[in-house]
């Protein structure tokens, strides 16, 4: 949303159903972009049955006492995670490419990043929002990233980025989901829109948003999300969060066309298994009344420095020790030493 990024050559395309399904859930932030109504199976119609003959009486002998049948097993709930912390979480990317600035030679930066976490059995949902201006991050490789963390994916890789903001937060992610501006909008029109409390008037050069209870439209959507010139980096995070719990209301409303939705969003990419389509949804429908909590990792609580440098601009340096206790409270376990 929750600014739009596209991937670097090693990026795995979303093919088929399970692409929306991760987005939900991800930028579904979030999981799952339809609702899946099963089908009784059909009853085999009766063989005839032949008329029984006569046949003689047979003597009375003892009959054997029937072995019980074993109790079958019950089948356990799909589970999504790789990690044995009971959660499902997926790292959702937004670029801020679009067509347009492709065309201009811009870069994309990933100013929206949103770590979305469910519950297996889907009783809470988990949002934590790490600002586009952090810097000075821990890396998989064992090096500090000196730059803002908006530039890892388009640098290092999306997967890079999994794994750093992994370290960050001390949890384990299972996976990413990524898109561009454009695919953000034509998703949010797909779904029919999207409803959004506006605390307050939105007025940038885009569009200007009027306060309370708005339905916004692909293009308004993309706005909501990019403003900032009315508040703050901190509260457009927020307004990620808004957006990612919206996509996901409005997939639980009702239904979508996946293959023609997936065809028509070509920058989404994820490094999910797309074989987990009923687990996706299954967990989604599980969390439509999930208790969720949101979480944006501003200053001053969540860093020790934010502000101007001389040479790096507006950069805010992470205390990792109070992220990792903050999120390991909202997920119940005990934080990762920092």
């Amino acid at each position: 949303m929750t600014a739009w990024r596209w991937l670097v050559a090693d990026r795995r395309r979303l093919i088929g159903a399970g692409a929306l399904a991760l987005v939900a859930i991800g930028l579904g932030a979030v999981v799952g972009f339809v609702t899946l109504t099963s089908t009784p199976a059909p009853t085999a119609s009766p063989s005839p049955t032949a008329p029984p003959s006569p046949t003689p009486s047979p003597s009375p002998s003892p009959s054997p006492t029937p072995s019980p049948s074993p109790t079958p097993t019950p089948s356990p709930e799909p589970t999504l995670s790789t990690a044995t912390d009971g959660r499902f979480t997926v790292l959702v990317l937004g670029s801020d490419s679009s067509a347009e600035r492709r065309a201009r030679g811009k870069a994309g930066l990933t100013d929206a990043i949103v770590a979305l976490s469910v519950a297996d059995d889907g009783s809470d949902v988990v949002l934590v929002s790490l600002p586009r201006d952090t810097t000075d991050l821990a890396m998989p490789d064992g090096s500090i990233w000196p730059n803002k963390v908006n530039a890892i994916t388009a640098i290092r890789g999306a997967a890079v980025m999994r794994d750093t903001m992994a370290l960050l937060l001390g949890i384990p992610i299972d996976g990413y989901v990524l898109v561009d501006m454009d695919d953000f909008a034509r998703l949010v029109d797909a779904v029919g829109g999207v409803t959004v409390s506006v605390p307050y008037t939105l007025s940038d050069k885009r569009c200007t948003i009027n306060p309370g209870t708005q339905h916004l439209n692909g293009a308004l959507a993309l706005c909501f999300a990019r403003n900032r010139v009315s508040d703050s980096d901190y509260a457009r995070d927020g307004r990620h969060q808004q957006l990612l719990l919206a996509i996901r209301d409005r997939l639980l409303a009702g239904t979508v066309n996946i293959s023609a939705l997936v065809s028509a969003l070509p920058s989404l990419t994820t490094d999910l298994p797309l074989g987990n389509l009923a687990a996706y949804v299954d967990i989604l429908s599980r969390s439509r009344d999930a208790h969720v909590d949101r979480l944006v990792l501003a200053p001053p609580t969540y860093t020790t420095f934010a502000g101007t440098t001389a040479d790096r601009g507006w950069i805010s340096i992470p205390n990792v020790p109070a992220i990792r206790a903050a999120v390991a409270e909202l997920l119940g376990f005990s934080p990762t030493p920092g």
